[in-house]
């Protein structure tokens, strides 16, 4: 019979053991892609991803790309929720279901951006753009792109004029694109005035919450045109 002592330690390794490798599993979940390929997954990680595929793959009778849809549309439900990390798992879930799906990357820049990873964040959402296959959801996917392209600039330092500009002025051009592709989607009227805001372009700041007024646009925020008019009284 072993002694107590001895059987105590073997607990408590064992229990040790358990805690590295949930805060392991914790580590690879909170990124996207599962940190892949710079990291690789552990083994025992790679069968609860092959038993997580078969078991949704019966589930929904093979179409796993329909089940990426479903993941991606959950993880969404937790961003509204505030829940962060579990919509990045509801995400990598969904990649791995299938990793054409557009919805997938567009949701690891939302995440990303959250976490005030905005690089990242517009390296994700340019990927988004490159798979998208849905026109009708475009101009909010490049509404997204570009505010964060506009955010990214913004957090440069101001010495870093030429960086800054050149950033802002992409921001610009997919706004422009958003305009090309739908005048009608109205919340790219106040992200691209609070973007040329941000860049101290108020006068053209004015003319977009104009312009957006043209196009039957009511309500801007009201706490935005409160700074904007400190900095550039509304033009008449």
């Amino acid at each position: 019979m072993m002694p107590i002592r001895y059987l105590l330690l073997l607990f408590l390794v064992s229990l040790l053991t358990g805690c590295v490798t949930v805060a392991e599993k914790e580590a690879f979940e909170s990124q996207p892609m599962y940190g892949q390929p710079d990291q690789v997954r552990p083994d025992y990680l790679k069968w609860e991803d092959a038993a997580f595929l078969k078991q949704t793959s019966q589930r929904f009778n093979g179409d796993l790309k329909r089940a990426s849809r479903v993941w991606t549309q959950q993880g969404n439900e937790l961003l509204q929720y505030g829940d962060v990390e579990g919509a990045m798992r509801k995400f990598n879930q969904a990649w791995l279901l299938d990793d054409s799906n557009y919805q997938v990357y567009w949701g690891f820049g939302q995440v990303l951006v959250i976490k005030d990873e905005l690089p990242e964040a517009k390296r994700y959402l340019l990927k988004a753009n490159e798979l998208i296959d849905d026109p009708f959801q475009k101009p909010a996917l490049l509404t997204d792109l570009a505010t964060v392209v506009s955010l990214q600039s913004e957090a440069l330092s101001t010495s870093q004029t030429a960086e800054r500009e050149a950033l802002f002025l992409r921001a610009n051009d997919y706004f422009e694109e958003v305009l090309e592709l739908d005048a009608s989607y109205f919340p790219v009227w106040q992200r691209w005035a609070q973007s040329l805001y941000r860049e101290g372009n108020y006068v053209a700041a004015w003319e977009k919450i104009h312009a957006a007024k043209a196009q039957g646009v009511k309500h801007f925020s009201k706490r935005f045109i409160e700074r904007l008019s400190e900095n550039y009284p509304e033009p008449k």
